[in-house]
């Protein structure tokens, strides 16, 4: 009975060392699994803080500008732009005009039975112009080096032009004033160069070629014209349509001068 006793407790002392060693195999497991829970909540945690801070970079290269646009001294726009450094949009207002005047001189002569007639005249115009339009524009900015950048984008415009000219008198002896209008849409391809001065101010030089639809309607109002039944009074009333192509070449090339905020 007691060497049957001692097996039992050496069987018993031997099953509690197996069991004593798979509970620190189950431990170790335990605690394995534990430190890559661990790694992982790390690693996800640095990840969302990497995207994070991506996004708000991204937020912080937003930008605003505010630009004045030049295509002639008496040709101008004010320009409004947002977006981030790699594309922008642009609305624009344009206005443009001009005042002149000008002296005309006539000369005529008649032959009657070797009698030579000469007559002339003086005319005096006064013209004045005035342009509207406004312009949006989406465009890819790409830099080329730290100062200097090309972009390219599409282009939609509307312009609205009006013209007066007063003749007094004319060659003919009377008083005539010509009205102009036209209206014109059209769609474009912008390109053009970027040059920054500094982190404040940039420089933009562009063209638009740009396909246009034109209409275009005049007044001719003439008082005191000679006719063989006295003076009369005439009216002249034209319309037509264009379309065609415009600003291929760098006659009306823009030069902008924009002011740039960063968020």
């Amino acid at each position: 009975m007691k060497f049957l006793l001692l097996k039992t407790e050496n069987s018993v002392t031997f099953t509690n060392v197996k069991t004593s060693h798979m509970k620190t195999k189950t431990l170790l497991k335990t605690k394995s699994r534990i430190y890559n829970y661990a790694l992982f909540t790390r690693t996800l945690f640095l990840a969302i803080i990497s995207f994070y801070s991506t996004l708000k970079a991204q937020e912080a290269s937003k930008i605003k500008e505010y630009g004045v646009g030049f295509t002639s001294l008496t040709n101008y726009s004010l320009q409004y732009r947002w977006g981030k450094t790699n594309a922008i949009q642009r609305i624009s207002g344009n206005i443009g005009g001009s005042v002149g005047a000008s002296v005309n001189n006539y000369s005529s002569s008649v032959f009657n039975n070797n009698v030579v007639t000469t007559t002339t005249a003086q005319s005096t115009a006064q013209p004045y112009s005035l342009s509207l339009g406004a312009n949006y524009s989406y465009l890819i900015l790409k830099s080329i080096n730290s100062k200097i950048g090309y972009f390219f984008g599409p282009s939609a415009n509307v312009s609205y032009a009006y013209s007066d000219t007063e003749m007094q008198p004319s060659a003919q002896g009377a008083t005539s004033s010509i009205f102009k209008n036209s209206l014109t849409p059209s769609l474009g391809f912008c390109l053009g160069f970027s040059y920054k001065i500094n982190d404040t101010f940039f420089m933009y030089a562009e063209i638009t070629p740009s396909v246009f639809y034109s209409y275009n309607t005049s007044t001719q109002t003439s008082t005191g014209v000679p006719q063989q039944n006295g003076l009369v009074n005439t009216n002249n009333d034209q319309s037509n349509y264009l379309l065609g192509i415009t600003n291929l070449g760098n006659s009306n090339a823009m030069i902008t001068l924009a002011y740039r905020l960063t968020k």
